[in-house]
């Protein structure tokens, strides 16, 4: 049995948001890293100002979340719990401030 047509399009759009995400926090990790002093005490304020746009990627994570939620509905495989669940992890991502382990 193939898998179902939403979850392919919902693994393959979880996997581009966690490339962007990842892509952001190495550039948030630079910045903070040539920043200096009164900059580094603010930074929380400069990645809001600079990097903001990255809780908008919410919106296409939901979305890969209620298409791997139809396919969920119609039928249980290995490939629909997969793309739910990869897109669960994909949102919990984007409110985790993982540029700090690149630092």
């Amino acid at each position: 049995m193939l898998p179902p047509k939403c979850s392919k399009i919902s693994i393959l759009l979880s996997a581009f948001l966690l490339l962007l995400l990842v892509y952001i926090n190495i550039k948030t990790a630079i910045l903070y890293y040539n920043s200096q002093g009164k900059n580094r005490a603010l930074f929380g304020l400069i990645e809001m100002v600079n990097f903001g746009y990255k809780y908008w990627l919410l919106i296409p994570a939901l979305l890969a979340m209620i298409l791997g939620l139809v396919d969920l509905r119609k039928v249980i495989t290995k490939t629909t719990v997969f793309a739910t669940s990869f897109a669960i992890l994909v949102i919990g991502l984007i409110f985790v401030r993982f540029w700090v382990i690149f630092t």
